[in-house]
């Protein structure tokens, strides 16, 4: 917590609505390495933040990742979640993800991801805590994976049209 005197307002909805934090893009996860003491400074404004956020969200790029060493992969997520972003209390304000191209590269990484962020099961066929939605009373989030590994991975967009099984590659 910061005193009232530290702290930044924070902007809050007209009337009904939702209050959030969105940010991403970190890049971190690894001690002393470049990005910790950047993400540090941003976690720090988060921080004095007032009111705090009802939720946050983080879309990909937590960590570095990019290794093809799960172990080291699971301490990376680690690190982040138990070091750099102890100062969220989870069980009061929830982080919800989405995929990004240094944390979901292939399978290996597809499957830490899933078992480390524990995420809703609630998406598409083989996409289960990849692609998920989150119902929040009258607010819909929905998390799309776009470098799921079966279509492909990243390089290749590929969309299912609604309605028939036609598959469009662009």
């Amino acid at each position: 917590m910061t005193s009232a005197n530290n702290s930044i307002p924070a902007l809050l909805p007209r009337g009904r609505g939702h209050q959030f934090l969105l940010y991403g893009d970190s890049c971190s996860g690894v001690p002393g390495a470049l990005h910790e003491k950047t993400f540090a400074s941003v976690n720090a404004v988060a921080q004095r933040l007032s009111p705090q956020p009802e939720f946050v969200l983080f879309p990909g790029d937590e960590i570095i990742g990019l290794t093809p060493d799960p172990d080291a992969l699971r301490a990376q997520w680690s690190y982040w979640l138990d070091t750099e972003m102890a100062w969220l209390d989870r069980a009061v304000i929830p982080m919800w993800h989405t995929t990004g191209n240094h944390t979901t590269y292939d399978l290996m990484s597809e499957a830490v991801f899933r078992a480390v962020l524990e995420l809703p099961k609630n998406g598409p066929p083989g996409q289960a805590g990849l692609s998920y939605f989150v119902r929040r009373g009258d607010l819909l989030m929905v998390f799309v994976n776009t470098l799921w590994s079966g279509l492909g991975g990243e390089g290749p967009c590929r969309a299912r049209v609604a309605g028939n099984n036609a598959q469009r590659t662009w």
